[in-house]
């Protein structure tokens, strides 16, 4: 009986749980309910009439910024519209690089080779491709070309390909080119920088009249960029060979060097170069003469050194030896003390000055620093 009982109890609670149940989910989700569903709300709105601009108000007509122009189908499109030929940036995996870059309005060939070294891998460029040096200087690292008609069918096939890809056949019948090339000194050591330049003249032209290189000829730049690709290619493909010409190795920064003397009188070692390359290459010089660097400060044109009071020269080879230390002892002379001296590098036009000072107000003997700047010089080459 107890048993029955029970039975009935647990099924009223389970409808009694169930009925609050039910009435909470109305509670919580039903129409009225705090979740209530809202998708038919806008059955029940009304339309609100047009807004209406006052009187004394002016309307503004809207404009379309973004408006398409309207493209005939018979449009013909210019020659201006022709994507530029990318530049050739060719790296080796040994890290010997050559690239092309832009300086200003021209472009420069970049090598991480010695000047001597391009120099004669670019005459053997001409020569592979049969064109003739008729001027070369390697001491300034210039040489130029003779002239050459590149739409003439017996130039060979780098000429042949330059004409259909760079410039119009029609045009290079009428005209004869001429090329100059130089090599310089990079900013940094076994470095190299090369300039390409390029004239024109009509077929039958006067060829003994000089080519003046500063008048700018617009009409060349695509010829003059294919010819320097076709190049970079050339000494990509023939980076392996190490020859380099002994008579090119005077393209070195010494052989741009003069030991003068300013209006005073005091000893200026002048290089022929931008402030860039010659303070670049003091520095090595100050490497390899073993001269103590304190300090730089390159934006004010300074290096502090340290130099023996009253001796510049090296003391490079005239050490006393092993049986000199041993019996020679007692004759050593005592070694000079140190003092700071400083490097005055300064730009002046197209060569860059340098001078030796003591400080600000005050110039060592002129004989010390024309002995140290000589010392300098020397191992700037």
């Amino acid at each position: 009986m107890k048993h029955a009982y029970k039975t009935v109890a647990c099924k009223l609670v389970a409808l009694a749980g169930v009925a609050l149940t039910l009435n909470g989910c109305g509670t919580l989700f039903g129409q009225q309910g705090y979740f209530r569903d809202k998708s038919g709300d806008y059955v029940d709105e009304k339309v609100a009439p047009d807004l209406v601009i006052p009187g004394n108000l002016k309307a503004v007509k809207p404009v379309d910024y973004m408006s398409i122009p309207e493209v005939t189908a018979s449009a013909d499109v210019s020659r201006d519209d022709e994507v530029p030929r990318a530049d050739r940036r060719i790296v080796h995996d040994d890290g010997s690089a050559y690239q092309i870059v832009t300086d200003g309005n021209k472009r420069v060939m970049l090598a991480q080779r010695g000047p001597a070294e391009v120099w004669t891998h670019i005459l053997r460029f001409w020569e592979a491709n049969n064109i003739s040096v008729v001027a070369k200087d390697p001491s300034s690292g210039v040489m130029e070309t003779d002239w050459v008609q590149i739409g003439d069918a017996s130039q060979p096939g780098l000429m042949r390909r330059m004409v259909g890809r760079v410039i119009d056949l029609e045009n290079s019948e009428n005209s004869i080119e001429k090329f100059r090339l130089s090599v310089r000194q990079g900013i940094l050591p076994e470095t190299s920088e090369v300039i390409l330049e390029h004239a024109r003249r009509p077929v039958g032209a006067d060829v003994t009249t000089p080519v003046d290189w500063n008048s700018e000829n617009t009409a060349s730049g695509s010829l003059q960029n294919g010819l320097m690709n076709e190049m970079l290619v050339y000494l990509v493909q023939n980076r392996d060979e190490q020859s380099v010409s002994l008579q090119a190795r005077n393209l070195d920064v010494g052989d741009q060097t003069s030991l003068v003397r300013d209006g005073n009188g005091n000893p200026v070692l002048k290089i022929d170069q931008g402030f860039a390359r010659s303070w670049q290459a003091v520095e090595v010089a100050l490497n390899k003469a073993g001269v103590r660097v304190l300090d730089r400060n390159r934006s004010a044109g300074l290096i502090f050194i340290s130099l023996s009071e009253g001796n510049s020269e090296a003391r490079d080879g005239e050490e006393s030896g092993w049986f000199g230390g041993l019996f020679g002892g007692d004759d050593e002379k005592p070694v000079a003390a140190e003092s700071e001296y400083r490097l005055r590098v300064q730009s002046l036009g197209n060569a860059t000055n340098v001078t030796l000072e003591k400080d600000l107000n005050t110039l060592p003997p002129a004989d010390m620093s024309e002995a140290f700047l000589e010392r300098l010089r020397s191992n700037l080459s």
